[in-house]
């Protein structure tokens, strides 16, 4: 009876052993090939446009409320060299606009009247890693699309709401996926930590009989 419980336990702490290996090695690649992507990219992306804008982020609120809706995106320069005279467009459809703003300096006036929904700014200068954040308030969580376009680059970037859209999900899938690899791992020392401890008892036990 002993020796089949042993053996049961060994078992168990071979099948954790693998399913923690498995998880491990596979959390391993998996970052080291999303890694190696993001490198790729951005060496391409640096030797084909030495200057360029990049929409790095666009938040706008999941729901549509009574109150005014913030919009925010962020204009970022990550390329070696520095932007200048570029020129942001973006375009809210039918949404109304109630006030905009730029930071680290406002480019509108108190007396900005927002009467079409298509706002411009230009980006006179940016140097690398800078960027600029523009704020507005509308009617409803929604644009058509953004462009930026540099004045001394032949690059644009361009984010469609579609694209948003997708972009969002496929964050929430990457963030659900983690959580699930995080979870996996936790669970698999935890068994083969509870496995080992049952195989040494059981070890323990036989090998004190046979001594005795």
């Amino acid at each position: 009876m002993e020796f089949k419980t042993a053996k049961y336990g060994l078992w168990g702490a071979v099948i954790a052993a693998a399913i923690t290996g498995a998880v491990a090695l596979y959390i391993h690649f998996d970052e080291r090939e999303i890694k190696v992507d993001k490198e790729n990219a951005v060496e391409t992306k640096q030797g084909r446009n030495l200057t360029s804008i990049s929409i790095k982020s666009v938040s706008l609120p999941p729901v549509n409320t009574v109150l005014e809706s913030s919009f925010y995106a962020e204009f970022k320069n990550e390329s070696h060299n520095e932007v200048r005279d570029a020129k942001a467009t973006i375009n809210f459809g039918r949404n109304a606009i109630s006030s905009c703003e730029t930071q680290p300096s406002n480019v509108f006036s108190k007396e900005t009247n927002h009467e079409s929904s298509i706002i411009t700014f230009d980006i006179k200068r940016l140097h690398q890693m800078e960027s600029i954040h523009l704020y507005c308030l509308l009617a409803n969580p929604t644009f058509k699309n953004i462009s930026v376009i540099g004045g001394n680059t032949n690059s644009s970037s361009t984010l469609s709401y579609q694209a948003y859209v997708e972009k969002k999900v496929d964050d929430n899938q990457s963030a659900f996926i983690t959580l699930f690899k995080i979870v996996g791992s936790l669970i698999g020392v935890v068994f083969l930590i509870y496995f080992a401890i049952i195989l040494f008892k059981i070890l323990n036990s036989f090998f004190s009989k046979r001594l005795e």
